[in-house]
């Protein structure tokens, strides 16, 4: 999901089965294809050998993330191979699961923030803040599905002229594709993803358009190692020539089950 900012890609994702309590958006954890009481999930990237076996950890792409009680993100953190901490976000949600606000830290300090506005239950004006909390562009004509995750919106510079749109596709609540567009109207990204029998990703084709030419990639994901609840710990990608290029694994914290 590139052309589009960290923070909006959080609200993109703002699901398997309905839950028990009625959120207007679904709680993360569901939308991210997560099964079971989760708070903690540790993400741990890995380089691959010649042979496609697992190497030694990457320097960088390792990240925890921490979900609330309901099922929403609550913080990221991303951490070198030392475990030194690079960043963080801040994810905030009103009581009926709307995403409000996010903030980015680097070194304890604000680096950037969003914050989300909505009225009768749908988000009107999504505003993006630099350091100093000035506004770097907006985001209106916000659009969702019946899930409450965002299918499209339109961004402005701070003077309301257009800097561009997207908009994103979803098959029942699973993500399967976007396309952004600039200020002129011209396509400059465009993604497509297919999804295994376990509705995770399994082959992801991404065009970026550049002003005379347009570069594909495509990337293949494979999992092989699961836990009791059903969630993979081991994903490989692949690239189009079908090489393997990093090996991800997670560990996940459940919540302890009340007796």
């Amino acid at each position: 999901m590139k052309k589009i900012s960290i923070a909006m890609a959080v609200l993109l994702l703002a699901c398997n089965q309905p839950t028990e309590k009625k959120f207007l958006q679904m709680p993360d954890v569901e939308q991210q294809n997560l099964k079971g009481n989760i708070t903690r999930i540790e993400t741990s990237t890995y380089t691959v050998d010649s042979n496609g076996n697992m190497g030694p950890m990457d320097t960088c792409c390792n990240s925890v993330d921490e979900f609330d009680a309901n099922g929403f993100s609550s913080r990221n953190e991303s951490k070198d191979s030392k475990g030194k901490l690079m960043s963080e976000q801040l994810y905030t949600h009103s009581d009926d699961g709307l995403f409000t606000g996010m903030t980015s830290m680097a070194n304890s300090k604000t680096t950037s923030s969003m914050t989300v506005e909505a009225r009768d239950g749908k988000y009107t004006v999504a505003k993006m803040l630099d350091s100093t909390g000035k506004m770097t562009s907006y985001y209106d004509s916000i659009t969702t599905n019946e899930f409450g995750q965002v299918t499209g919106a339109t961004e402005h510079r701070p003077d309301g002229s257009f800097k561009g749109s997207f908009v994103s596709m979803y098959q029942g609540h699973s993500f399967v594709g976007n396309e952004s567009k600039d200020s002129s109207g011209r396509v400059v990204y465009r993604s497509s993803v297919k999804l295994n029998d376990k509705n995770d990703q399994e082959q992801v084709t991404e065009t970026n358009f550049g002003k005379d030419s347009a570069t594909t990639t495509v990337t293949t994901y494979k999992y092989s190692d699961w836990d009791d609840h059903g969630n993979w710990l081991q994903q490989t990608t692949y690239n189009d020539k079908g090489k393997a290029t990093k090996i991800i694994r997670r560990a996940i914290t459940y919540a302890a089950e009340k007796k």
